[in-house]
């Protein structure tokens, strides 16, 4: 006769005599049933059973639920001290500054990055004061931030510089620890709708410039446009940057940090070298060099309005809105030098190189066009003299 499986059900047969096994609340249970008899078997094992299962009363329940709970509340303990440990928000800034990768940048652009930290830390005390660990950041809080300074900043500019700057303080915390997000990786810059871009020079207008009869002005004319720095640092360029043979500059670019060193080109070698060797020390520009910032700058817009060109023209910034403003001026000389070299030089890494540029999309920004060595590219600029 065969057995149903429902019948042999936590029964075991051993040598003909049946044994109850059966798992109750995790634990094995195996007795003797005394008997040979399938039916007989089969009561004793029911009686059992339920008188086991019976014994689980409230108290054995009560612990069960209560082991549970105590488990849920653990692991939420352990949560929200994991959420309370780690790297503290007042320390972050210290962190960013001791990484050498992150802060090579100029002075002048180190000093907007503590505006900009300053700025959301300043905001994060008074709105969540309760924020006191970098687990703690949240997307929401990047959120909040990001409506209040746009409703706060004055230019389109200006907010995308705070962002951006606190957002790269903040990715220091997150390449610390795996545990933090950062708050303002989501939140966008804004296109700009008022800035408006420097114009290049025309090739008329530098032969005006190169025939001054104010040799400083002239040099600070050729360092600007063939070594394309920056007006302060072209202004405060000294002899001893460069070799005796005035044949390799060494220098960074002031705003984005990024290596500057070149070899000269002819070109700009052949105005330098019009001062005696015995008198290259100090400045290259000792006049530009010792004016304060705002007043050099005036004078250089001078010196090219006394030549006829136009610095300054109406446009309109956005629809219905039109200000008066400057359209040529030292940095020109970037946007001049990248577009000739662009014109004649294939290799773009070279002029990435010679602008201090980090990416295509910068170097597209200052080609008029339309979209590692720095001094092949300085040579397809060329000689307006």
């Amino acid at each position: 006769m065969k057995i149903d499986e429902n019948d042999t059900k936590n029964l075991l047969n051993v040598n003909g005599k049946w044994y109850l096994r059966a798992m109750v609340n995790g634990a094995v249970i195996k007795q003797s049933l005394k008997t040979t008899s399938l039916g007989e078997a089969r009561r004793i094992r029911d009686e059992r059973l339920a008188a086991i299962v019976g014994k689980r009363d409230e108290k054995a329940l009560y612990i069960s639920v209560a082991r549970q709970i105590k488990g849920i509340e653990a692991e939420e303990l352990v949560a929200a001290n994991d959420k309370r440990s780690g790297l503290k928000v007042a320390s972050l800034w210290e962190k960013f500054i001791s990484d050498p990768e992150k802060t090579k940048c100029g002075k002048d652009t180190l000093k907007n990055y503590v505006s900009a930290w300053r700025k959301f830390s300043d905001w994060l005390k008074e709105n969540h004061p309760e924020v006191q660990f970098c687990r703690q950041f949240s997307r929401g809080i990047g959120k909040e931030y990001s409506i209040w300074l746009n409703k706060n900043t004055g230019s389109i500019v200006r907010y995308n510089g705070l962002l951006t700057m606190a957002r790269r303080v903040i990715e220091t915390a997150v390449d610390l620890d795996e545990n933090v997000i950062n708050p303002l990786e989501r939140q966008k810059s804004l296109p700009p709708t008022d800035v408006v871009p420097k114009e290049m020079f025309t090739e008329d207008e530098l032969r005006k410039l190169f025939a001054d009869d104010d040799q400083e002005f002239v040099r600070l004319c050729a360092v600007g446009l063939y070594t394309t720095q920056r007006f302060e640092v072209a202004r405060t360029l000294k002899w001893e940057m460069f070799d005796e043979e005035l044949a390799y500059l060494d220098v960074v670019h002031h705003k984005t940090g990024a290596p500057g060193s070149m070899r000269v080109p002819k070109e700009m070698r052949e105005i330098l070298s019009r001062v005696p060797k015995e008198d290259r020390h100090g400045f290259v520009c000792p006049n530009y060099a010792t004016m304060i910032k705002q007043t050099a700058s005036v004078t250089f817009q001078e010196k090219l309005q006394s030549h006829g060109i136009e610095t300054q023209r109406e446009v309109e910034r956005k629809p219905g809105h039109r200000k008066i403003a400057c359209v040529k001026g030292f940095h020109s000389f970037r946007h001049t030098a990248n577009t000739i070299a662009k014109r004649n030089c294939p290799n773009s890494a070279k002029i990435l190189r010679l602008m201090g540029h980090e990416s295509e999309r910068m170097n597209a920004h200052y080609t008029h066009l339309g979209a590692d060595d720095a001094g092949d590219a300085a040579d397809c600029i060329g000689k307006f003299w």
